[in-house]
């Protein structure tokens, strides 16, 4: 099942905000901070009134409660934060 997902970005200068409507996995966030373009990228999850989680794929491979109520397959999460990215 594919789904379109609202992903947002605005930047104010040297610092960008990159939104994702799902709580992210640190990991994931992480990457978009390393690999923004900006000098500093500020990610906000649970940015919306829905509820779910984007677990990386480490955490799918280890499993925790994240794991079990998701929405998405494993992977997911890494397409989110490079779609942020972009």
């Amino acid at each position: 099942m594919l789904l379109d997902v609202p992903l947002y970005a605005i930047s104010f200068g040297d610092v960008a905000f990159a939104t994702a409507p799902y709580e992210m996995f640190d990991t994931n966030a992480k990457y978009v901070r390393d690999f923004s373009p900006f000098k500093m990228t500020i990610v906000a999850s649970c940015a919306n009134d829905d509820n779910s989680y984007v677990p990386s794929a480490y955490g799918f491979y280890h499993g925790c409660y994240e794991t079990d109520c998701a929405h998405f397959k494993p992977g997911s999460g890494e397409v989110f934060a490079q779609k942020l990215v972009k």
